[in-house]
Parts: C-alpha cells; sequence; structure tokens
C-alpha cells in the first residue's frame, strides 16, 4: 500500500468534488466500531498493515462508546452496517455532530441503503468490496467527499426519487432497445460491454445513451435507471446474442 493514499485517490467508483491534488500528507485518525470483536480485531490490524498513515482505534460499541469517541477525536468513523442499524448511528451522531462516517458490508437492499441514508454517511462500500476500496473510501471522507459504488449509487438514488415523487415518476417513453441498454447499464456494464452484449456498435450505444439521458433529464449515465425503471425492479440482462446461421 502506498503510504501516500491520503494525498489523492483516484477511484472510478468515487464521486468528488474538487480534491485537492497537492494536499499535504496527514496521519488520519480511524476509528473502527463494530460488535464484532474478530472483525474488529482483524481489519484494525490489516489498515494498519496496508497504510503508514492511518491511527486506527477500535471501539466497542458498549456504554463506554460516547467516551471514548470524545477521547480519540476521530477524523473518519468507520462502521459495519449491522452495527450501524442497532442504534450506533444516533449516538455517533449525538456526540459527534460533524463526524464523517463510512460504512461498510452494505448490501444492495433497500434496508441497508436507507439505513445509510437516514444517517447521512460520507461513504458507502458493498459486502463485496476490497481493502483497497474500503482505503478509498476513508481517505474520501477525510477530504469531505462522497465514495459510493456506482451500482449502489443508482440504488441509492432511485430509492430517493421514488421518495420525492411519491412514486410517481413520469418515466417518459423508451423505445425497447433504450429500455434494453438501460438495464444493461444497471447491471454496471460499460459502453464497449453493451456493444458486445447486444452485438451492435459502440457508437451506436453511445447515442442511445446521449438521447436516454437527454429525454430522462439526467447528467450521468448512472442516473438513467434510477429515473427509467421503477422502484423494485430487478434488472434483467438482455439474451445473449443469436450467432448468424451459417450461409449457404
Amino acid at each position: 500500500m502506498n503510504a501516500d493514499r491520503f494525498q489523492l485517490v483516484e477511484s472510478p467508483s468515487t464521486f468528488r468534488a474538487s480534491p485537492t491534488r497537492d494536499a499535504p500528507r496527514v496521519a488520519i485518525r480511524l476509528a473502527l466500531v463494530t460488535s464484532v470483536r474478530l472483525l474488529q480485531d482483524g481489519l484494525a490490524h490489516l489498515l494498519r498493515d496496508r497504510d503508514s498513515s492511518l491511527r486506527v482505534e477500535t471501539i466497542y460499541p458498549d456504554d463506554s462508546l460516547e467516551s471514548r469517541l470524545l477521547a480519540f477525536a476521530p477524523d473518519v468513523i468507520l462502521v459495519d452496517i449491522v452495527t450501524l442499524r442497532r442504534g450506533v448511528a444516533g449516538r455517533v451522531r449525538d456526540t459527534l455532530p460533524a463526524s464523517r462516517t463510512v460504512v461498510f458490508a452494505v448490501d444492495e437492499v433497500e434496508e441497508d441503503l436507507l439505513a445509510c441514508a437516514e444517517v447521512g454517511v460520507a461513504g458507502v462500500v458493498g459486502r463485496d468490496a476490497s481493502v483497497e476500496e474500503l482505503l478509498d473510501a476513508v481517505a474520501s471522507a477525510q477530504r469531505d467527499e462522497l465514495h459510493c459504488p456506482p451500482r449502489l449509487a443508482s440504488l441509492m438514488f432511485r430509492r430517493l426519487t421514488a421518495m420525492v415523487t411519491g412514486g410517481n415518476v413520469d418515466r417518459l417513453s423508451l423505445t425497447s432497445r433504450q429500455t434494453q441498454i438501460v438495464r444493461l447499464i444497471e447491471t454496471g456494464l460499460s459502453n464497449k460491454e453493451i456493444a458486445r452484449q447486444l452485438s451492435i456498435e459502440v457508437s451506436t450505444v453511445k447515442n442511445h445513451v446521449h438521447n436516454l439521458l437527454g429525454k430522462l433529464r439526467v447528467a450521468h449515465r448512472w442516473q438513467a435507471p434510477a429515473v427509467a425503471l421503477p422502484p423494485g425492479v430487478t434488472p434483467r440482462l438482455a439474451p445473449p446474442p443469436k450467432t448468424p446461421a451459417a450461409t449457404r
């Protein structure tokens, strides 16, 4: 692990405001809060080993949580989703209102996403994420930037849209091809992968995506599924392209 991680992190899964490229390297005080002792000890050791700029303090969410947080004054608080749902988020917020909290081991389900959104977390890391992504999320939180994988961001945006509109989103009429492409975007495929999946040119996919963004009035491709697909829709991959019949 490069010890300069906290100067600049370039990650396609991080949505940031305006990173400071020449920021000096500083030590990061990271509070790891989890009710699983083995996870707490193992992850703390791994994080310290991977990045020397981290000062990791393990805190069990018992009656001493508030006093230990105040004594340590962490820059970033790392909490697993199970511990978060057990009321720790409210206690952390009451103790350190300006705290930056990163939640890890998050499933792509509404229950987990709403739990994160309700407490205003600074970062969301999926259950299948690597240690590298976890460290990226911590670095982003330290810079007051939101870290969220595109797939989780799309689900959160869709849920927020449904809540704001009461579920009555005016989804403009899409062609069957556009709907197909939206579903493939939802699964995380790139334009090149979508072109391969549908046996069409990449330029054709780009044109469809451009038209979709305009029709749905969104700025980024990852927002398209949130607006175009109803809440609760499970993405469906298009059938594999048929092999052309042999010419006679």
